[in-house]
């Protein structure tokens, strides 16, 4: 449908952004209103975690998706300067970074 309009160009679908050097975080917990009918969190509420920690001047952020999260799991959030991850069973799920704009 498409395909006129791209004039052949593809969008790259490989992941950038690199896994956490460390595995210890904090445990992060999506609310109920997070989740949809079958138990997998909404992909706006990956965006959450992300908004509490950087609450200040203006940020250009890159959020991955790697893996649906599920909300019986055990999730923990892993942060390390301008870089977030959303990991499960030392898998990660969601990877950020923000970078900031003068």
């Amino acid at each position: 449908m498409y395909g006129a309009s791209a004039a052949g160009r593809r969008a790259p679908t490989r992941f950038t952004l690199p896994a956490p050097q460390r595995s210890d975080g904090a445990p992060w917990r999506f609310r109920t209103s997070d989740v949809d009918r079958l138990g997998h969190v909404n992909n706006a509420a990956y965006w959450v975690p992300l908004d509490e920690l950087w609450q200040r001047g203006r940020v250009r952020a890159t959020l991955e998706y790697r893996q649906p999260i599920d909300v019986e799991e055990a999730v923990v959030l892993i942060v390390e300067g301008a870089r977030v991850w959303l990991v499960v069973a030392d898998e990660v799920r969601a990877a950020a970074r923000y970078d900031e704009i003068p």
